[in-house]
């Protein structure tokens, strides 16, 4: 990348952070607009492309040495900086989230310091969505394709309870098990993400609803009963 197209890139990483203090009501200090170069990382989206509980997700694009991905930029609306037990606690969800390896759960790629007041997360972008999406698409096509649904969905429930067998023997408890939380890789495995953060989040994060914060305190049992069975009339939970 050339000087110019660095400026340019430091400029729209700038213009990133301001707004987004300015949707958090936070006044902008210095600190923010100090951004570090990453060269790696380039932002395919300059709005969020969604929002989550406590996070907005942008779209960019992560060059490696077998060539550009595209990732998820998981931008934390942590308002609580000030304290630093809680910046500590951050720092320790995300150093254990970066040390987990499984074909079940999400991989976090890198952190990124100073793209927002706190760090930015970095994991692969799942063009499927997560589980109720991919499966709803499916599900309109298993008509011409004579595609056995039911069989897919157990298989995919099987990758959950994989997934989270590797969590607990890491002692990582989820906390927020739906299928938001459940994406769905090119090769159609399914895989877990926002886990261990949620209660830490759900306590000193903005949330855009109070809807969002119940979430972030657990998933209702019986939801998650319905997670697959809404597709259909077997219920493997």
């Amino acid at each position: 990348m050339d000087l110019a197209a660095q400026q340019v890139a430091t400029s729209l990483r700038q213009l990133l952070v301001h707004v987004h203090g300015i949707a958090l009501g936070i006044t902008a200090t210095h600190h923010l607009f100090e951004l570090p170069s990453s060269p790696d990382i380039r932002l395919l989206s300059l709005r969020p492309v969604k929002h989550g509980g406590f996070s907005d997700i942008y779209l960019g694009e992560w060059r490696t040495d077998d060539g550009p991905k595209k990732v998820a930029l998981k931008v934390l609306r942590v308002l609580d900086l000030s304290n630093s037990e809680v910046m500590k606690r951050l720092h320790r969800e995300i150093s254990i989230w970066r040390r987990l390896s499984h074909p079940n759960v999400s991989t976090m790629c890198k952190v990124l310091e100073g793209w927002g007041p706190a760090p930015a997360m970095v994991s692969m972008w799942y063009s499927n969505g997560d589980v109720i999406q991919h499966l709803r698409r499916v599900e309109k096509m298993q008509c011409s394709s004579g595609f056995d649904i039911n069989s897919y969905k157990l298989k995919l429930m099987i990758d959950v309870i994989n997934g989270l067998s590797y969590l607990h023997g890491n002692s990582v408890v989820h906390a927020d098990l739906k299928g938001a939380n459940v994406l769905i890789a090119d090769d159609g495995t399914a895989r877990l993400c926002d886990f261990g953060l949620s209660v830490l989040l759900a306590e000193h994060s903005q949330s855009y609803t109070t809807q969002s914060q119940a979430t972030f305190r657990g998933t209702p049992k019986s939801r998650i009963s319905r997670l697959f069975s809404r597709f259909g009339s077997t219920n493997f939970l």
